[in-house]
């Protein structure tokens, strides 16, 4: 009864494996030649393309958690510095040479 295998058994255009011609003309997506070239082509560059963004848009996101972390740092030693020297902790000299160190 299937003594063909598969030669015997499916209709004409499904006869081979997967990678040997069979299924939709063969190839890795079917097509097969150049159009099966140009397509897979496409596939790979668009899934490097958003490989690419994805990783760009993690390292976007890193780098602006970094930025407003210093920014609240730098907001915290400037509001310290004015509570001391609000206090009378130090001087104004004192107070005006840390503030340019600190750049507040």
């Amino acid at each position: 009864m299937f003594t063909g295998g598969w030669n015997g058994f499916c209709p004409n255009g499904f006869q081979g494996g997967y990678m040997h011609g069979g299924f939709m003309g063969g190839g890795l997506m079917g097509g097969g030649g150049f159009v099966g070239l140009i397509f897979n082509i496409l596939i790979i560059a668009l899934v490097a393309y958003l490989i690419f963004k994805l990783v760009q848009n993690l390292n976007n996101n890193n780098v602006q958690r970094n930025e407003g972390t210093s920014r609240s740092n730098r907001v915290d030693t400037g509001e310290i510095l004015r509570e001391r020297f609000a206090r009378g902790d130090i001087s104004e000299e004192e107070y005006l040479r840390k503030k340019d160190i600190l750049g507040n």
